[in-house]
Order: structure tokens, then C-alpha cells, then sequence
């Protein structure tokens, strides 16, 4: 049994990789037994597309004309049709007829016709004018009685119109004199509103004070002066009292290291202003500011010079106001503008010490005859604490412009300067 276990595993193995020749014309055959998929040509897919079209159409006009809304429309046409002929009759003789100059038999016929559809009544006055001889024929033939019920009937019917008539002339005569009275309330209301806010936004004059909020110092090694003089001991004059004890000085911190300081003290400015109007949003406003500037000076070490310097300054700025928001209590505002000063008055102390108890005092005014310009802008906020008083407050920001001279003020150390502007306004009208 194992030899011939061992044969078939042999055989297996040879025949493992055998397989049969597919006959000729195999793949053709099969071909023509499977299904074929049929395409539809394109111009098939419109015709059907047609034709599903004229069915929907042809469907949606036979339920049309089989509709309730074409039966009606035929009916009315019938209606129409049926009503000359109707008119015609002796019967229309008395619905043309005016009720006012028909007799009673005329009325007892224009009561019977009142039932007559709209249609027919929409017909019967487009009948000829040949009909409306015919009434005046039956108003001729109507006896004395009917005349006087007419006429009374005519004269209560002319009374309750002419009475009709007066109650509406006298309504439309009240309703005329009302709305006169409104258009003269609310003229007059917005007179007094104009004329309220020309008094109260035209001319304000204010007053305020202000300074930047900061003072400066600064300190540099060696021998300085405020005023930039450039002094030597070969060009001093000896015989001056001044000019001998600050060549002292000189000679005494020759041999030390000397420092000076110096100290600006913060500026301060107060001002009058008066602001015009030119409408709720813009306003210009001029005035007149005095400012005043102080500095101190510190130089040398045991021998020393100390200098002590003010400046009055007097302005005229220009600034442009633009209103933010505003109502009858607060208002929000914005300016820019700019400021030309003058130096009008300057002075400087100068102390000269040189030895115990041993100095010098020297005053003597200070001429700058440069203008000093600058630029400023500011964002303010006013109370009105009546109608014609306000508080307000101004921060904002200023730009000094090198004046030229040789004087040293705050505004050369530092041009760029914040500040702060309190004051009050007083409005008026124009």
C-alpha cells in the first residue's frame, strides 16, 4: 500500500502543473451567447422627452376647459346676452327713470326692478338713448296727485342733502381750523428750538489754567551756565565786582571735578478764550495765554554758581473744535491748533560764591526776541452746569518748535509735552 501511496503522490506531482488546451473560437462563442446592452440614441431620448411634453399640455387644456371658472364665464356671457332683449320691455322704462322726477307708479316699478343682478344693472345703463325718450312720455301722462308727491318728495330730498352738505362743509371746515392749529403749534415750537439753540451755541468766553504736569532736572559733568555765555578768565574785567568773583570761581574748580545741575520747574498758563460757534459740530476759538517758565541752575563744588531764571511769555492760539456727542448736560469734543508766543519779560538772579562767607549777587533781565511756535492737539469734556456755565477739561499734547536763542527752557530739554487745561465757560447769544 505504500508503494502505490508513493505512485499517486508521484503522479500528482507531474500532473500538478498540467492543464488542457482551450479549444479554438472559445472566447467568440461566449460572446455571442451573453446579453448585449442596448443604447438608446440621443434623438430617441428627445422624442420621448416631446412627447411626454404635448401629453402634459394637451392634459392641462382639456381640465381647463372643463373647469368650474370657464362654465361661469360662459354663464355670464349668456346673462349678457339675455339682457337687451329684457331692456327692451316696458319694465325698463321705469329703471331708467330718475326716482326724483318719476311719479308713484314710476317708484312702485323701481322697487320691483331692484332685484336685478349687478350685471343686468351694468347692462340696463348702457341701453340707447332712444329708451330715454320713453320716459319722458310717462312723465307727461302723470295725473296732478303724482306731481305734488313728487315735488314733496323732491324738496325733503334736496333738504336732507343741503343739510347733508352743511354738516360736511362745517366738518371739513373744523378739520381744516385743527390742522392749522398743529402747523402753528409746531411752528412756533421749532422757532423757539432754533432760536433756543442760536442762544445757546454762538459766542462762550472761557477762562483757564493749565501747566504740564511734570517737572525736569538734568546734571552734566563740568562747568555750565543757563544762559550759554561762553566767559574766560583772559576776557574778565577785574575791576568789575561780578565779573571778579565768578573768575574766582573759575580759578577755585580748576583743580576740582565740578557738576552742574539743572531744574525746570513745571510750567504754568493760565489763559482767556473766546470760542465761536459755526454750527452744533465745528467751533473756532482765539484767545490770549501767559505762561510762565522757571529754572534753576547749580554748577561748581565748593566754589559755585548758582542761577536762578524765569521767562513770561504771552500767546495767541488758534484752535479748531470738533463736538463728539453732546446733550443738554456734558459735552465731547476734540481740538487741534496751534500757539505763537512772545517773550515779554525775562530775569535772571545769579549768585556767585567763592570763599567763606564771601559772594556775589548779580540780576539782570534777559531779552529773547525769537518767537516761539508749537502745535497741539487735546481731547476735552464740559459740564454744563447751567445753561450759560460750563466746566471743562482739557488733556492733551504739545509740540515746542526751536526758537534759536540761547536760553535753556523745558521746552528745549523736552519739545514733545503733555499737559492738562482746567477752566470754565461762559455762553451768550448772538
Amino acid at each position: 500500500m505504500k508503494k502505490e501511496d508513493k505512485w499517486i503522490q508521484d503522479m500528482r506531482k507531474c500532473l500538478e502543473d498540467y492543464s488542457e488546451p482551450l479549444p479554438s473560437h472559445l472566447w467568440e462563442k461566449l460572446e455571442k451567447e451573453l446579453p448585449t446592452s442596448k443604447v438608446i440614441p440621443m434623438w430617441r431620448k428627445w422624442q420621448v422627452a416631446a412627447a411626454i411634453l404635448a401629453l402634459a399640455v394637451s392634459s392641462l387644456t382639456v381640465w381647463f376647459l372643463h373647469s368650474p371658472s370657464v362654465q361661469y364665464v360662459q354663464q355670464i356671457s349668456v346673462m349678457q346676452q339675455k339682457t337687451l332683449p329684457y331692456a327692451t320691455e316696458e319694465n325698463t322704462q321705469s329703471v331708467l327713470i330718475d326716482p326724483k322726477t318719476v311719479p308713484t307708479k314710476g317708484n312702485e316699478y323701481l322697487a320691483q326692478t331692484s332685484s336685478v343682478s349687478e350685471t343686468d344693472q351694468i347692462q340696463l345703463h348702457s341701453i340707447p338713448s332712444v329708451f330715454l325718450s320713453e320716459k319722458n312720455d310717462s312723465a307727461a301722462m302723470c295725473t296732478a296727485n303724482n306731481k305734488e308727491e313728487m315735488h314733496t318728495y323732491s324738496k325733503t330730498d334736496t333738504e336732507a342733502e343741503a343739510n347733508k352738505e352743511q354738516q360736511n362743509s362745517k366738518q371739513i371746515r373744523q378739520q381744516r381750523m385743527n390742522a392749522d392749529k398743529k402747523q402753528m403749534q409746531r411752528n412756533q415750537y421749532l422757532a423757539h428750538t432754533q432760536k433756543n439753540t442760536s442762544e445757546k451755541q454762538k459766542w462762550s468766553i472761557g477762562l483757564s489754567t493749565g501747566n504740564t504736569p511734570y517737572s525736569t532736572s538734568s546734571s552734566f559733568g563740568g562747568f555750565g551756565r543757563l544762559d550759554s555765555r561762553t566767559l574766560s578768565v583772559e576776557t574778565l574785567d577785574p575791576t568789575n565786582r561780578v565779573e571778579a568773583a565768578y573768575s574766582q570761581v573759575l580759578l577755585n574748580n580748576r583743580e576740582q571735578i565740578t557738576q552742574t545741575d539743572i531744574h525746570h520747574r513745571m510750567p504754568v498758563t493760565v489763559g482767556a478764550s473766546v470760542k465761536w460757534n459755526l454750527n452744533e459740530d465745528w467751533a473756532l476759538e482765539s484767545g490770549l495765554t501767559y505762561t510762565l517758565l522757571s529754572s534753576e541752575l547749580h554748577s561748581g563744588f565748593h566754589s559755585y554758581v548758582e542761577e536762578e531764571q524765569k521767562l513770561h511769555y504771552i500767546g495767541i492760539p488758534l484752535k479748531v473744535h470738533r463736538s463728539i456727542w453732546q446733550n443738554k448736560r456734558f459735552n465731547f469734543y476734540a481740538s487741534a491748533g496751534g500757539l505763537v508766543e512772545k517773550c515779554v519779560s525775562g530775569e535772571l538772579e545769579t549768585t556767585y560764591a567763592y570763599g567763606t562767607n564771601k559772594n556775589e549777587k548779580e540780576t539782570r533781565s534777559l531779552d529773547i526776541s525769537p518767537l516761539q511756535w508749537s502745535v497741539m492737539a487735546a481731547v476735552g469734556a464740559q459740564v454744563n452746569i447751567t445753561q450759560q456755565f460750563g466746566l471743562y477739561v482739557e488733556p492733551g499734547m504739545s509740540y515746542y518748535f526751536d526758537d534759536g536763542s540761547s536760553i535753556e527752557t523745558i521746552r528745549k530739554q523736552h519739545p514733545f509735552n503733555f499737559n492738562l487745561q482746567l477752566g470754565l465757560r461762559f455762553s451768550f447769544s448772538k
